[in-house]
């Protein structure tokens, strides 16, 4: 069973939305993100509510551009309804985080992305490993996850 990440954004940060999917993304780490994750033809709101209420940690990619997008805030509102566990990474300096990011400890990753993509490498480890749905299977899978994660770390 594949710890599952939704990762929640405006289409014009996309470049750091691959750079996360690419970092962390692996067989026991499964990343949704729509644009790559929903096949031309699904109806993308139901697959993204799927996605988010199957999900373990929701990712939200603060910045002016997802502040300005309604996808992003109704997905936030999603989590939020569904308890989901939020992790915000703010992306730059100019959009002060609204209330439900504040009262988070967030990633910042206004001046080195690549800092803020260890430290969310950081947090997705430590989740993996605190989670209560952890079986000898689930930590055979896991551990395969925490290697891979270890050895991305080192590669930055």
């Amino acid at each position: 069973m594949a710890f599952k990440i939704v990762v929640s954004y405006s289409t014009k940060d996309i470049k750091h939305v691959e750079r996360i999917q690419s970092s962390l993304s692996n067989e026991a780490i499964e990343v949704f993100v729509a644009d790559s994750s929903v096949l031309p033809g699904d109806v993308l709101d139901e697959k993204i509510k799927m996605a988010i209420r199957s999900c373990d940690l929701f990712v939200v990619l603060w910045s002016s551009e997802s502040k300005r997008s309604e996808w992003v805030s109704q997905e936030i509102g999603i989590a939020e309804g569904c308890d989901k566990t939020i992790l915000p990474i703010v992306l730059d300096d100019v959009t002060p985080p609204p209330a439900f990011i504040q009262k988070r400890k967030y990633i910042n990753a206004c001046t080195d992305f690549g800092s803020a993509l260890s430290q969310l490498r950081e947090a997705v480890l430590a989740r993996i490993v605190s989670s209560p749905q952890m079986s000898i299977g689930a930590a055979l899978v896991i551990g395969g996850a925490i290697g891979f994660l270890i050895a991305s770390m080192l590669d930055d």
